[in-house]
């Protein structure tokens, strides 16, 4: 499996493994398995010591532009629109200093790679990060947003953003998105997108808890991932990948 059909399976993971992560690390009564030290950088332009690039680097400039395909409702997932295809624009930006999304830095990060949960290298390798706004505008009227993000760099050519629960009700298209089965309270969308060796590639991934269930005192839960639409192999508009 190539690096870019992983990426997807990456995104989805990402929706609960984490946040199961810490449960589990936080129960142990040794040290943490994963340490995170941040240092901020004064602005875009300076050079991570830790990693030898700067954000100016790494993050996608100008506007671009994908074919986005919108897919098949299913799992308890209603959205509209649906099973169509549209021209997508996307863009990144530096939200203003002094916002409540600016924020610029390096993370150094200790793992006990001994332990279960922190034997994974994406957790465990130095990063970049990133406060920043996306801005998605479909063709079809759906989307006209600007999404704030969370920018994160391992590497000068494997960069990726996402926001895990998106704002639906904020949202400024024509998007929409509601749950006919399981708890339609948990339901969330959230936006996964990334650069990996110069292939452009992103999505809007729901997810929600379908059925919960008690076993020895602990609630387990099960739930359904629909991919709601996606882009990739995105064309340049302006500015430089």
């Amino acid at each position: 499996m190539t690096h870019e059909q992983l990426r997807p399976l990456r995104w989805i993971a990402s929706l609960a493994f984490i946040p199961f992560a810490w449960a589990c690390g936080n129960s142990d009564d040794r040290a943490p398995p994963l340490v995170e030290r941040r240092s901020p950088l004064a602005d875009a332009t300076e050079v991570s010591e830790l990693l030898g690039f700067s954000l100016e680097q790494v993050m996608p400039s100008g506007v671009h532009a994908a074919t986005l395909t919108w897919n098949e409702n299913r799992s308890g997932i209603d959205f509209s629109p649906t099973m169509a295809v549209t021209p997508l624009r996307w863009s990144l930006a530096l939200p203003e200093r002094g916002s409540e999304w600016f924020r610029i830095e390096q993370v150094e990060v200790d793992c006990d790679r001994m332990r279960f949960i922190t034997n994974v290298d994406s957790l465990c390798e130095d990063r970049l990060e990133a406060g920043l706004l996306m801005h998605l505008e479909s063709a079809d009227g759906a989307l006209a947003e600007d999404i704030p993000v969370s920018f994160e760099a391992q590497s000068a050519n494997d960069v990726s953003w996402l926001n895990r629960q998106l704002d639906v009700g904020q949202f400024a298209g024509g998007f929409s998105i509601s749950a006919s089965a399981g708890d339609p309270s948990s339901l969330r969308l959230g936006v996964f997108a990334g650069v990996s060796d110069g292939d452009l590639s992103g999505a809007l991934i729901g997810d929600i808890v379908t059925e919960r269930s008690n076993k020895g005192g602990a609630t387990l839960t099960q739930g359904a991932v629909v991919t709601v639409a996606e882009w990739r192999d995105s064309a340049l508009v302006s500015g430089q990948k």
